[in-house]
Formats: C-alpha cells, sequence, structure tokens
C-alpha cells in the first residue's frame, strides 16, 4: 500500500473514531475512551461487516449500493443484540419512523431485516459489539470499510 493510499485510509479511520467519540460522549457524558487498534484482522468489527456486506453486494455495484447496504447491515447488526421478541418491533419502529406506506415493501423490508439478522447472529453469533460508527469507501477498485463499536462491560 502506498503513501497516499495509507493517508486517504487513514482519513476515513479518522473521520469514523471521530464520529465514534462524539457518540460515545454523548451517551456517557465523558469524552474518556479506549481504543483498541491493535487488533487482529479477524477480530476487527470491519471485517465483520466486510463479511456481511459481501454476501449481500453483488462485486461491481456503485459506492451508493454499498453505503446503503452497510447502513441496513449495521442497523440489523444493532437490532439482534436485543431480546430476540424486541426484533419485531424495533423493525416495525424503523418503518414507521422512515414513513413507508406501502404493505408490500413494508412486508419485504422486514423480511430482509430477518434475513439479516439471522446471518448475523449465524455468522457472529458471540459478538455483541455495538456499532456506533461506519463508513466504506472504494480504494482503487478495492471497497475499504472503517467502523467503531462499543464492546460491552466486561467482554473487554
Amino acid at each position: 500500500m502506498g503513501k497516499a493510499s495509507r493517508r486517504k485510509m487513514n482519513k476515513h479511520t479518522q473521520g469514523v473514531l471521530a464520529r465514534a467519540a462524539d457518540v460515545v460522549q454523548s451517551i456517557s457524558g465523558s469524552p474518556k475512551i479506549r481504543l483498541r487498534s491493535n487488533l487482529p484482522q479477524e477480530d476487527k468489527i470491519s471485517n465483520a461487516l466486510s463479511t456481511l456486506l459481501m454476501d449481500e453486494v453483488p462485486e461491481g455495484a456503485p459506492l451508493a449500493e454499498y453505503k446503503t447496504v452497510l447502513d441496513l447491515i449495521v442497523i440489523a447488526w444493532n437490532i439482534s443484540l436485543q431480546d430476540a421478541d424486541k426484533h419485531s418491533s424495533a423493525i416495525q419502529k424503523m418503518i414507521t419512523d422512515i414513513g413507508m406506506k406501502d404493505a408490500t415493501l413494508n412486508s419485504e423490508f422486514q423480511a430482509h431485516f430477518r434475513n439479516l439478522i439471522i446471518k448475523k447472529q449465524a455468522f457472529f453469533p458471540h459478538d455483541n459489539r455495538a456499532i456506533i460508527a461506519w463508513d466504506v469507501w472504494f480504494e482503487g477498485d478495492k471497497i475499504r470499510i472503517s467502523a467503531s463499536a462499543l464492546v460491552p462491560p466486561g467482554n473487554v
């Protein structure tokens, strides 16, 4: 990876970390967070998101499709962290919030979200990190993801 590529990737990563720090501060009231940046690739939340994203988006899709699908994956991931009996109401609340009125689209949207939740639980059943910031971009012809997550207390 060249110097320019590293700078570009660092810019995206720093932006995601800054957004994550803002979220943590607004939730906890404290700007102090501990960053774990020396994780092996397979332990990074971005690696998990990449696995799910590549399963959902065909190769060669435009960046806008990757961004939209990643947003849906993150929402489904975070919904999956709730008790199973709350999944349907969380999905329905989201549908209500975005103003989806068409019954057929509503039903398809719910089915797609349930499918994303099932995939998250199948691929990453014990990963209870809440994703709080994410970004996706092209670097040359490759898709790159940067993300930050909160680790539940006791799982550090």
